[in-house]
């Protein structure tokens, strides 16, 4: 094996002000669809209390024994000190049509990709030359063992060499001198573990603390999105809506047409 896969599944906290998108039970399920059982090795984070449960899955298909499953809790992530600041920005921008908001606990999450990828290149308990973040939810985007999952197999083996992610767009008057909405999708990410691999990731949190004190309500796509504009050879990018990430990776093709993102709105507004 090549490629290690990290991803994680943290619990929100109940508040009634900010609702979640699921329940622990829902993102289980969903995880234990697609993302559990990648014959692979497997780094998740999740709270202490769900350590157990993702072993037994993840051993129930197999793996255990390429698996490690280390506990966090949400306090811990290090853009959590930003938590009063996201609950105030989602305050203002709830009933903003455009760009409506995650709950201020899911956005520290989503905002941790970073730290978590980073985290495990530092400990690369198998010593392995590349990486790829893998949502745990991403099952709810319809992949299937039958299709997506030998696709899976062979970006595993032979990842790309730079980092990789899709870029999503819709033809749009709103966007750029080429007529098009530019964002990115987080579900599914690629790296080498290298320079320049530790760079993109640190300047990711960068982005987004930036981005926090400039009053922007803050998805990690918008994060990643700024730095693929900002130094576009460092990457290997492949064009794909949300329900085709694993399908088009290895395409060629031109640019698809996808809805327009919420965060769209929020990019043309910081960079065009």
């Amino acid at each position: 094996m090549t490629t290690t896969i990290v991803t994680c599944y943290l619990e929100l906290p109940i508040d009634k002000e900010f609702p979640t998108r699921g329940s622990t039970e829902e993102y289980i399920k969903m995880a234990s669809e697609f993302t559990l059982r990648v014959n692979n090795y497997m780094i998740i984070y999740t709270n202490r209390e769900l350590v157990g449960i993702f072993e037994k899955l993840r051993d129930k298909y197999g793996f255990n024994h390429i698996t490690k499953v280390i506990a966090i809790e949400l306090p811990e992530l290090p853009v959590y000190k930003y938590l009063d600041e996201l609950k105030q920005l989602y305050r203002a921008k709830k009933n903003n049509k455009n760009v409506k908001p995650y709950s201020p606990y899911y956005t520290i999450i989503i905002n941790s990709k970073s730290y978590f990828l980073s985290r495990a290149i530092s400990n690369n308990p198998w010593n392995t030359k590349y990486f790829m973040w893998l949502d745990s939810s991403i099952a709810k985007r319809g992949y299937t063992l039958d299709i997506e999952m030998p696709i899976l197999t062979k970006i595993l083996d032979k990842p790309k060499e730079k980092i990789s992610f899709a870029v999503i767009s819709d033809r749009s008057e709103l966007i750029d001198k080429d007529g098009f909405i530019w964002t990115c999708g987080g579900g599914l990410i690629t790296l080498p573990c290298n320079q320049s691999s530790n760079m993109f990731l640190k300047e990711i949190e960068n982005c987004f603390i930036n981005l926090i004190s400039n009053n922007h309500y803050v998805f990690e796509e918008t994060c990643m999105f700024i730095m693929y504009k900002n130094k576009p050879e460092l990457f290997d990018i492949f064009y794909a809506n949300y329900d085709t990430l694993i399908l088009k990776y290895f395409s060629t093709d031109g640019i698809e047409k996808s809805k327009i993102p919420r965060y769209a709105i929020v990019v043309k507004q910081m960079l065009f």
